[in-house]
């Protein structure tokens, strides 16, 4: 069943009128009847209001228990685990560089814009995403769901994606490979994006590293 659908359907189950819906949403009810219609897409920040609504999770509109269309787990390797099962992932709507040095630090002030509830990637947090390197896989302002790798100085997954933020606060988004030669003090960067060339990053320059299970379009 289609998202629009989904949702008229919950709200005809339920018996609210979508003057009510549009109401509590904060928007008027001609524009919440476009979304009922399919003329318009619900994007991730709406549908979350309208899952908080009803009191269902996220992955409740979602095929496939949160994986589906505009959703994907990372090709390269598999989620491995649930890291904290039934974990609301908490979104910062902000580059996920800016959020390792502003909010992990124990002194931020800085609050998630909404938590969202897809069990395959519970134990995540999630952050926005810019820039081009990893299209046609990851796109400019899709939703990253990751964790921050702690031993990644005694052990890395090489071919996985990964978030790499540097000490003068440069940031990648990357393949991460075996530097030949140079095992031991650099990494080789890859991009899915053909324009961007492969370099070799010294680990010593590296702040810290997230793991990327997967990610959400908001335009699919």
């Amino acid at each position: 069943m289609a998202i629009n659908e989904q949702i008229k359907e919950l709200r005809v189950s339920t018996g609210k009128t979508q003057e009510y819906v549009a109401s509590a949403l904060g928007i008027k009810r001609s524009t919440y009847a476009t979304y009922e219609t399919g003329r318009v897409d619900v994007d991730i920040e709406l549908l979350q209001k309208i899952a908080d609504l009803y009191q269902v999770p996220l992955s409740h509109f979602i095929p496939g228990s949160g994986i589906g269309k505009g959703i994907a787990i990372a090709p390269i390797g598999r989620f491995p685990k649930k890291i904290e099962q039934g974990k609301a992932i908490p979104f910062y709507d902000i580059d996920f560089a800016a959020g390792d040095i502003e909010f992990y630090n124990g002194n931020s002030t800085i609050q998630a814009a909404y938590t969202m509830d897809i069990p395959e990637f519970s134990g995540c947090t999630a952050f926005r995403t810019y820039g081009e390197s990893m299209e046609k896989l990851i796109k400019s302002g899709d939703i990253l769901f990751g964790t921050r790798v702690n031993d990644w100085e005694s052990h890395l997954e090489y071919g996985q994606i990964y978030g790499i933020i540097c000490i003068d606060k440069r940031r990648y988004l990357k393949f991460i490979r075996k530097a030949n030669g140079k095992e031991d003090t650099h990494f080789l960067l890859k991009s899915e994006n053909q324009a961007f060339d492969d370099f070799l990053l010294p680990k010593s320059k590296i702040k810290s590293i997230w793991l990327i299970h997967g990610w959400m379009n908001k335009r699919t």
